[in-house]
């Protein structure tokens, strides 16, 4: 039946799988060998079990953050639209893709000179693949797609440059003006719309 937990998802998408070609590809082999062949493994516990460690030569070499929400396994956690990715116009569609996940998923609260910043599990999960991996690294990425309201919420200076790395936002969070949390995973699968091609 429908997956509902993680353990039933990590067996459904090693069981179902597609013909590529002469190959055939599970879905974890698709996601994690070929399409996220060079990105962080996920840091839950599970995985290391469950993964598998193919190599293939037609893999991306390339890792990109966008990925991880261009990627949708149809949970409630996702997005409920997904576009065909077509090669000619791929970077503004992970761009897009990028922007409706946390447009729909991450929260800013604002209380006095303090925020508190509600993301994605997916972001803790794949925080390596965000700079250096730490909370400051994800938000200085995320900012720029978020809405412009949610985004004046959030310090000046954190963007994605190199001011990121300043002693002045890293001194923000470490004196709590910025808490980092992560939002739970729902498992519930929903129904997918797809996209329809604007262009």
């Amino acid at each position: 039946g429908i997956p509902d937990s993680s353990f039933k998802w990590a067996s459904y998408f090693n069981m179902i799988s597609y013909q590529c070609s002469d190959d055939i590809f599970s879905l974890t082999e698709l996601e994690h060998c070929i399409i996220r062949s060079n990105m962080s493994p996920p840091s839950l516990f599970v995985a290391q079990f469950v993964l598998p460690k193919s190599f293939y030569d037609f893999a991306l070499k390339r890792s990109d953050y966008r990925i991880n929400f261009a990627l949708n396994c149809g949970s409630l956690s996702n997005p409920r639209i997904v576009p065909v990715y077509r090669s000619e116009i791929i970077d503004d569609q992970l761009d897009d893709a990028t922007k409706w996940y946390l447009r729909e998923s991450v929260q800013v609260k604002k209380s006095g000179s303090s925020a508190l910043v509600t993301l994605p599990r997916i972001c803790q999960w794949y925080a390596a693949d965000f700079g250096r991996g730490r909370p400051i690294d994800v938000v200085c990425l995320v900012k720029k797609c978020l809405d412009k309201n949610v985004q004046e919420l959030l310090p000046d200076n954190l963007s994605e440059t190199d001011k990121c790395y300043t002693k002045k936002v890293q001194n923000a969070f470490k004196e709590s003006a910025i808490t980092v949390k992560y939002a739970q995973y729902s498992y519930k699968c929903r129904h997918l719309t797809l996209l329809q091609d604007l262009s």
